[in-house]
This record gives C-alpha cells, sequence and structure tokens, in this order.
C-alpha cells in the first residue's frame, strides 16, 4: 500500500487516499486520518504527507507519526510536504509573493473547515519532528527535487519545504 495521507481534493492514482473529510470534491479510498488510522491501513510501503502535519497541534505530531510508522514496512519511503514560513517571509520581503500567499503559507488559506494552520511550519520544524517520531535517514530535499518524483505533490511553490525518510524496522511487531 502506498498512501497518500490527508488527500483531499487532490486524489493520486495508484496510492491509496486516506482523507477525513469525504465530499462531493474530495473522495477518498479510505476515510481516516493521520491521529485516527483505520484498521485497513496495513503494511504500507511508501507514505506521502502533503501538507497534512501543520493542521496538526504540533504537541501531536510526533505520536501520530509513530502510529503511522508502526503500520508501514520497514524500509518504507516517506515524503512530507508543507509550508516553510521562514522562506515564505524571505519570498514575501523579497516581492516574489504577494500577501495572500504568504498568508496562507503562515495561517493556512481557510479553503474548508479546518484549513488553519495550528504551528508555524519550517523545515527545521518537519525535520525535528520526522526525527523524534523515529523516521531514519530524514534529510532535506528541494520541493522540486526529482528524488520526489515518485509521490503525489501537488505543488513544488518555492515557499514549501520537503523532507525525506525511510521508516526503520518496525520496533512493536513481534
Amino acid at each position: 500500500m502506498k498512501l497518500n495521507v490527508g488527500c483531499g481534493n487532490h486524489y493520486a492514482p495508484g496510492w491509496t487516499n486516506l482523507d477525513p473529510n469525504p465530499g462531493v470534491s474530495v473522495r477518498p479510498d479510505i476515510v481516516g486520518s493521520l491521529t485516527d488510522l483505520p484498521r485497513s491501513v496495513v503494511c504500507v510501503t511508501a507514505v506521502y504527507l502533503g501538507h497534512v502535519l501543520e493542521h496538526l497541534p504540533y504537541d501531536i505530531v510526533v505520536p501520530a507519526l509513530r502510529g503511522l510508522w508502526e503500520r508501514c514496512e520497514p524500509g518504507a519511503a516517506v515524503a512530507v510536504v508543507g509550508p516553510d514560513v521562514d522562506r515564505a517571509r524571505a519570498l514575501h520581503a523579497d516581492g516574489a509573493i504577494d500577501q495572500a500567499t504568504l498568508d496562507g503559507a503562515v495561517y493556512g488559506a481557510g479553503r474548508w473547515a479546518g484549513d488553519v494552520h495550528l504551528w508555524e511550519c519550517t523545515e527545521a520544524a518537519l525535520l525535528d519532528a520526522a526525527a523524534a517520531s523515529g523516521l531514519a535517514d530524514v534529510r532535506p530535499v528541494p520541493v522540486d527535487s526529482p528524488s520526489l518524483d515518485a509521490f503525489p505533490i501537488v505543488s513544488r511553490a518555492p515557499w514549501q519545504c520537503a523532507i525525506h525518510g525511510t521508516v526503520p524496522g518496525n520496533p512493536t511487531a513481534a
């Protein structure tokens, strides 16, 4: 299973798309969330988290990721993409992005109920959370890197950051 967590209205063919809010424009394969994974999420070989973690309270990000890694095969590839508020602020100061784009990166864009960022996401914060969750080989990658081509990334805007990692051997497996 290749898992696209928080797919929203960006259904990825060939991936199992997970989202907690099905609707007219959101049609996940599995209804559920990172914090309440359905039992059917097992044997995951790849994970994509695109603009998901900043919508959770920061103090539950690491436990939620640990729970996801328990559902993954050892060596599963992981990519996380999110806004980088430091980059967004620098791009705004240089005139490269407008105020609305900056506000969306910092606060969320308000496109649906819950489209609010609960913490200021940065590359450093994502790296710290991923490492604390036990993800192995955690490293930043440019959002436009070809190493991300295997993941269902919707946008490669310069105000975003991306990290890669792999799931280590499952410590809870019997």
